[in-house]
């Protein structure tokens, strides 16, 4: 098995490998997709079509779900249920514990890529206005958000694995996506370069956030005292996977933060020793900013 394929934890303090975790009975040599931490285990998901999960004190491989019939793309947990996506047009529903596949979400016509697990309102949480406009939800129960390359969202019942709504103005493929703070606006990002926002209880569709000039890949949404702030990045990598452009909006000093994590992860010693400098003065950053934009396209 190629050691490029096992998963890694390091220690964030020093920066030491403490533990590879691998499963010496796979031999086939296969990308790891994506992975995720619950409690005391290591979700992994893989070009070899399966989920895996590691045990973190021992590095075991614990348990092997296999049902998908491509590339595994994302995973999400709730800490009953493993969520996946893959290239085979369907989202799956495993058992944590046992890994039993529980539900299969079919419906989409190409691969599908990012998901959101939304759980039905709780009546004790809400005020009686709140669980009023949230009765439709209730109703449906639990609900599944799938965004996928034929350029739709799809909202699915949890408890039936049926499609409530179908979201589909995108000219591309959905890459991202993410929940308002109330759980009630979904925004989908997609390679058409644009963010949309939702009502996820009727599928309407409210505003486009435009202005991007390639995919945008992903997002995080904010909550201020006034309005909603929805943080998105577009990226465009080189051939050598370099990285060549990131551009956000509502959100210069977070461009400088993203752009200063891509030159500490490059080794760049100058930028450190100005940044350790100069951190305190935003005359200073402004100016490091000019030459780290300088620095980063040179690799162009």
């Amino acid at each position: 098995m190629d050691e490029s394929d096992n998963e890694y934890t390091w220690t964030t303090t020093t920066t030491t490998l403490t533990r590879t975790c691998v499963d010496r009975t796979n031999t086939s040599a296969s990308t790891v997709n994506c992975v995720l931490i619950e409690d005391t285990f290591v979700v992994s998901g893989s070009a070899d079509k399966t989920i895996r999960k590691w045990d973190m004190a021992t590095c075991g491989c614990v348990a092997v779900l296999e049902g998908h019939e491509n590339v595994i793309n994302r995973i999400i947990c709730t800490g009953d249920f493993i969520f996946s996506s893959s290239y085979d047009r369907t989202a799956r529903c495993w058992d944590f514990e046992s890994g039993e596949c529980l539900r299969v979400f079919r419906g989409h016509k190409r691969g599908v890529y990012p998901l959101i697990f939304v759980p039905s309102p709780d009546d004790e949480d809400q005020g009686e206005g709140d669980a009023q406009e949230d009765e439709e939800r209730e109703s449906n129960g639990d609900i599944l958000v799938t965004g996928a390359a034929d350029c739709t969202a799809i909202a699915w019942s949890f408890e039936t694995a049926e499609p409530l709504m179908t979201f589909k103005e995108h000219a591309g493929a959905i890459t991202c996506m993410a929940l308002d703070p109330t759980g009630k606006i979904l925004l989908t990002g997609a390679t058409d370069f644009t963010v949309r926002s939702w009502d996820l209880k009727t599928g309407e569709s409210l505003k486009v956030f435009e202005g991007h000039t390639s995919s945008v890949v992903c997002m995080t949404v904010r909550s201020r005292s006034v309005g909603l702030y929805t943080r998105c990045i577009c990226i465009r990598l080189q051939c050598c996977g370099a990285l060549a452009i990131l551009r956000l909006h509502n959100s210069a000093l977070f461009m400088f933060t993203l752009v200063i994590m891509h030159l500490y992860s490059s080794n760049n010693m100058i930028a450190k020793q100005t940044i350790n400098k100069k951190k305190n003065s935003k005359r200073a950053a402004t100016t490091l900013h000019n030459k780290v934009y300088r620095t980063i396209t040179r690799h162009l």
